[in-house]
């Protein structure tokens, strides 16, 4: 088993200098299309992952490898603009950091974002969907050197994702900004590939409404530590094998930044409501 904890200790030391150990309100991890989602935030730090110790940086586009912390209506907010995905050949701790951190800072909210292709018929490009569960048991066996030794009672908090008391709170959040959120399962693909016409069909008949290659790892890790996790997805493009355009990942962060009026409008009432 690794102690994914101990691993980190050098940049949960050298990230404390910076935040004197202090709880977070929030921490969001924003995926491709979001980065510039948390824009109206105070903020007061800046880092580059490459500036922190023994992080790697970024290499999908739309992700700036960038931590912040920024202040807005008295909540802390700790922010990774960009994740590491495990298909770019990350080892699954890298995946996992920023659950780590959350977990480390104690913090009270943790909200994951992605770009995902749309397998429900009735989902457009431009939807906002919050996630009800996901299906990420093909990423289980990965895990495993992380949470091999835990608990019955903890392997059960796996099954409390999403948490039900913040995804309330988004959801009103989404009425108050007269945004329409779409409610929907999240799949979970290792990539590095989109996936086939064929797969895409087989997770829409075992109940998927979107698919991506992110978000569950940090979830699983988040929900074992007991911190209220959440998930949004921006419907950024129709799965394969739905329409017969071919998927282009520029193109996936090009409709998320479309909508990114939204996304922020969204936020500001999710930080100002929790």
């Amino acid at each position: 088993m690794i102690d994914i904890n101990e691993y980190f200790k050098p940049v949960l030391t050298f990230l404390e200098d910076f935040f004197d150990r202090q709880e977070f309100d929030i921490v969001f991890v924003l995926g491709s299309g979001f980065s510039e989602s948390l824009d109206f935030l105070d903020y007061k730090l800046k880092i580059n992952y490459t500036d922190i110790a023994e992080l790697p940086d970024t290499s999908v586009f739309g992700h700036k490898g960038v931590l912040t912390y920024g202040e807005y209506k008295n909540k802390k907010i700790l922010s990774f603009h960009g994740r590491f995905h495990y298909y770019e050949g990350h080892s699954m701790k890298y995946v996992l950091f920023p659950a780590v951190a959350a977990n480390y800072f104690k913090t009270k909210s943790f909200i994951l974002t992605n770009a995902a292709g749309g397998i429900n018929q009735y989902f457009a490009p431009g939807d906002l969907m919050i996630c009800k569960s996901f299906a990420g048991f093909n990423i289980k066996n990965e895990l495993s050197d992380f949470f091999s030794r835990i608990t019955l009672e903890q392997k059960n908090k796996f099954l409390q994702f999403p948490d039900e008391q913040l995804n309330k709170i988004i959801l009103n959040a989404a009425l108050k900004s007269n945004i329409h959120l779409k409610e929907g399962v999240y799949w979970y693909n290792k990539g590095p590939c989109y996936e086939t016409p064929a797969e895409v069909q087989m997770a829409r008949i075992l109940g998927a409404d979107a698919v991506g290659m992110s978000t569950v790892p940090e979830a699983y890790f988040a929900a074992v530590s007991n911190i209220p996790v959440c998930a949004i997805s921006c419907i950024t493009n129709y799965a394969a094998g739905i329409s017969t355009t071919k998927l282009n990942h520029e193109e996936v962060h090009e409709q998320a930044m479309l909508i990114k009026d939204k996304i922020r409008a969204l936020f500001t009432t999710i930080i100002t409501d929790i």
